[in-house]
């Protein structure tokens, strides 16, 4: 679970810095973890090879991640609904 969580916070790092580029004078307001929920979502709704698509992107964030951890953040993400 901590390299799903390491590559979750490396995720929104990333997207916040690619957000905010150009905007240095605005304001930035997104929720990173209801993006990783929604990509996580769309991945265990996924079939064959877009899954295995989406999974690359994902896992890209920290080499390790496992499809076994994708699943598990998932679990527990529908328990806190």
């Amino acid at each position: 679970m901590e390299c799903l969580s390491e590559a979750n916070t490396q995720f929104s790092l990333n997207l916040f810095k690619n957000i905010s580029e150009g905007n240095a004078s605005k304001n930035v307001f997104y929720s990173p973890i209801s993006i990783s929920f929604a990509l996580a979502m769309v991945l265990l709704g996924a079939k064959e090879n877009t899954a295995a698509q989406i999974f690359k992107v994902i896992s890209h964030l920290h080499g390790s991640l496992q499809w076994k951890e994708v699943s598990v953040f998932h679990t527990k993400e529908k328990k806190v609904q």
